[in-house]
């Protein structure tokens, strides 16, 4: 079970256009309040620590609030540290820090969770016990999804994951997440091409990269990703939109500078024939092409010889300092 599919998994529990998939809590005012939110606490030595949930459920209809820590593997030398942290979330860091609305801030309810593969779970059951870590564990499988220790904070949320939730006929719903921002510079770009030849198509002729990520998270869950996440996201899809407009798409794809009062817009040309299906095979075709040179680590040589490719120009972006 990759991180992708569990945190799909999650998101799906709450969302009535994930087809296929259980949406248990939908009916208790479930929705996608943040997905890698990032806030800061203040430990027992008086020194501040980041909190990084992978996704983060909230009800105002149960005035509740559920903190995702995804592990799809086994435990890491650093999970302890990262654990305690966790458990030193105060409801006060949940309402101040990690902004959570709530109708009733004195009376919310969340709780810590740390969702992982049902073949992993013992490890991780093993070191929150010996802590006496505040924090539930929640196993997956193929047939459920399952409260495997400790409770959940509203009563109704416990049940249902205590019950366990079937999904041995489901499949996470990948749709509402395609991508995360670690996600690796091959796939990440699929998407965004993808998402190129779908505005071409529909004859649009200028766009930005918000209203792209839009299009990309077509559930309309980018706009939950936090502050930090979401910029990350962001300039990794500006790089990609470069090299395209400076290689195999630049007969479809080029730059209008921005500035600090108007965004950077980008602008599409050539676009196919809907009533010619050629035209839009030529489209899938260079896709192929496009992807296969990245993949391979070769540089374009149709236009510019000297192009970095988009491989060293995202692990630059990427690296400190």
């Amino acid at each position: 079970m990759t991180p992708l599919e569990q945190i799909n998994a999650i998101a799906g529990l709450c969302m009535k256009n994930a087809t296929g998939w259980p949406n248990v809590l939908n009916d208790l005012g479930y929705i996608v309040e943040r997905i890698e939110l990032k806030f800061t606490i203040i430990n027992n030595s008086g020194k501040s620590r980041t909190v990084n949930p992978d996704i983060v459920l909230a009800s105002d209809k149960k005035n509740s609030s559920l903190f995702f820590e995804t592990k799809s593997g086994n435990i890491q030398s650093d999970c302890e540290e990262q654990l305690e942290r966790y458990s030193l979330v105060t409801k006060k860091d949940v309402i101040q820090k990690a902004a959570i609305p709530s109708s009733y801030p004195g009376l919310h309810l969340f709780t810590m969770i740390l969702f992982c593969d049902a073949k992993y779970q013992n490890s991780y059951k093993k070191i929150i016990s010996a802590k006496s870590f505040p924090i539930a564990v929640i196993a997956m499988n193929k047939k459920e999804i399952k409260l495997v220790l400790n409770s959940i904070t509203e009563k109704f949320t416990n049940k249902i994951f205590k019950q366990g939730i079937d999904i041995e006929k489901g499949y996470p719903p990948l749709s509402l997440i395609p991508i995360l921002p670690d996600a690796g510079s091959v796939q990440m770009t699929e998407y965004v091409v993808d998402a190129i030849i779908t505005l071409l198509v529909k004859k649009k002729r200028h766009f930005t990269v918000a209203q792209l990520m839009d299009s990309v998270f077509s559930s309309g869950l980018w706009q939950t990703f936090d502050t930090e996440a979401k910029k990350g996201l962001h300039n990794k899809v500006r790089t990609i939109l470069k090299e395209m407009s400076n290689t195999e798409f630049r007969q479809h794809i080029t730059r209008r500078g921005g500035n600090a009062k108007s965004p950077e817009e980008w602008t599409l040309k050539n676009h196919p024939d809907s009533k010619k299906t050629r035209q839009f095979q030529a489209l899938k075709k260079l896709k192929i092409e496009y992807i296969s040179r990245l993949t391979k680590g070769k540089l374009y040589m149709g236009y510019n010889p000297n192009q970095e490719s988009i491989f060293e120009i995202l692990e630059d972006e990427n690296s400190p300092g």
